[in-house]
């Protein structure tokens, strides 16, 4: 009887043995699947599109009473991620209500995962943590990356930013705060103002010499000519004089 319970024992512990190699052995990422999947999540990324779409409205006037239809222009943002393949899933938190969305692939059109916001208030940073998908070695870490929605500057409607859109204060969307008082911002437009005059007056100095020489350039020729004859014809009379 000894003996039986023993066989079983012996039996048992060897399963258990097996199993456990069995198991180490499927949790466990080969060099190349680990490869495959860094290349994977190095090709991933983030941007965005900003949809603008105008729509009509009926507006009440507070005074009159009269109705009439007006329109605006309603912005929202197509936020993308790119080359998802079933192999990986991505978890993406943000900075602004710490919602967390885990994104695989079957949730992407062709491997292009895409969700829409119409927060034009709020800068907000987004993070995506890319892991292994694949059997074997799911859960694996394999890349972490950033990207941020830009926000309407409010400033960029203002009438003195008119003709300088370009520039960091003026621009209509942004991904960083500008931390600017209206005496502040009208203090950096005036002094990029002047800044601007300045280039061009010494752009249209420069261009007006250039065509003032060009419209005259055949005066100059000869005006060099008869200049060069008279020294020539000098040097030439004075050495006649000294023989």
């Amino acid at each position: 009887m000894n003996r039986i319970y023993k066989m079983v024992f012996i039996i048992i512990v060897t399963l258990f043995i097996i199993n456990i190699k069995v198991l180490a052995v499927s949790t466990t990422c080969t060099y190349e699947e680990k490869a495959n999947l860094n290349d994977i999540a190095g090709k991933i990324i983030a941007n965005y599109k900003i949809d603008e779409t105008k729509e009509k409205y009926e507006f009440t006037n507070p005074d009159t009473g009269e109705k009439s239809m007006e329109e605006q222009i309603n912005i929202k943002f197509d936020i993308s991620i790119y080359n998802i393949l079933d192999d990986v899933y991505i978890t993406q938190t943000n900075d602004f209500d710490n919602e967390e969305v885990n994104i695989y692939y079957d949730e992407s059109t062709k491997g292009v995962y895409t969700f829409k916001t119409d927060n034009t208030t709020d800068i907000i940073n987004y993070t995506y943590n890319i892991y292994s998908n694949l059997e074997g070695c799911r859960g694996e870490p394999l890349k972490t990356f950033s990207f941020t929605k830009p926000k309407i500057n409010m400033y960029s409607q203002y009438g003195i930013c008119k003709g300088l859109e370009d520039f960091d204060f003026c621009q209509k969307y942004i991904t960083e705060e500008l931390n600017l008082t209206e005496s502040q911002l009208y203090e950096k437009v005036q002094a990029m103002q002047k800044t601007t005059e300045k280039a061009k007056k010494d752009k249209d100095n420069k261009e007006g010499i250039s065509d003032f020489i060009i419209d005259n350039y055949i005066y100059f020729i000869i005006g060099t000519i008869v200049l060069s004859g008279t020294v020539v014809g000098y040097i030439i009379v004075r050495k006649r004089s000294a023989l």
